[in-house]
């Protein structure tokens, strides 16, 4: 009776792993519940059979995989979403972590090199500012300077001259916009804002001006403020148009 039992099992397990039909174990059954032994009709014989062993694909050993996930993460997650040993959620979660960490590297590298480009480009900034000198506080560049004698406009603007408003109109259009080297006598000085003053020139035998002097240091501050009626101050700058009354505009100019 014990054999009978022991044959049944195996027949169980035949048929569990496919070696053996439905068919077949029905009819192997019945005959070892009738007593009978060796092989049934259907030729299969229990005391010989053995299992066939399935060698499992490389995706479906779980370390393997997971090793892949840590060192090679394409083939790693192909291997996980391929293998038939891992659950949905299983493989969601690792997809998840390993796509996380693959993030927070490439993050982090891209911020060490930002931080390195800051830091150099900082270290380049101040090595140019530390060898760089102090910038002049801003000055028009003058172009050529033109020939233009103050004491020939003199004759034409003057309050005493005998030249009538056309000529000084065509004296103005030929001389405006261009730049002269003068020196003069002072008549005036006064502050317009921070770096910048107003001297008044007298005429007699020259033109008088209004010149507009854009200081570039102190020094030329206090040579300014320093000056006294009938002082020279020589000076370039730019004829830009004719005030009251009769001065030359020279806007702008610097100290020369």
């Amino acid at each position: 009776m014990s054999d009978n039992y022991e044959d049944l099992e195996k027949l169980s397990n035949l048929k569990q792993k496919g070696i053996i039909t439905e068919e077949e174990f029905n009819a192997k059954k019945q005959e070892i519940l009738k007593g009978g032994q060796g092989k049934t009709n259907s030729g299969v014989n229990l005391s010989n059979a053995t299992p066939q062993v399935v060698k499992p694909k490389w995706y479906d050993k779980k370390g393997l995989v997971l090793f892949l996930c840590i060192i090679i993460w394409p083939v790693g997650l192909f291997g996980l979403w391929k293998s038939n040993v891992f659950s949905k959620g299983w493989k969601a979660g690792v997809t998840l972590v390993v796509l996380l960490a693959f993030i927070m590297i490439a993050n982090s590298g891209g911020e060490k090199r930002e931080k390195r480009m800051t830091s150099e480009g900082v270290k380049a900034l101040g090595t140019v500012q530390n060898n760089a000198a102090p910038a002049p506080a801003p000055a028009p560049a003058p172009p050529t300077i033109a020939n233009i004698d103050p004491q020939a406009l003199g004759e034409i603007f003057n309050m005493m001259s005998k030249h009538t408003n056309v000529q000084r109109d065509n004296a103005k259009n030929e001389i405006m916009g261009k730049t002269v080297k003068w020196q003069l006598p002072v008549y005036e000085v006064s502050k317009v804002k921070e770096n910048l003053y107003k001297v008044i020139t007298k005429d007699g035998p020259n033109v008088g001006t209004a010149t507009y002097i854009t200081t570039r240091n102190n020094q030329e501050m206090a040579t300014l403020e320093g000056l006294k009626t009938d002082d020279q101050i020589a000076f370039i700058g730019t004829i830009s148009g004719v005030v009251f009354p009769r001065l030359i505009e020279v806007k702008p100019a610097v100290l020369d």
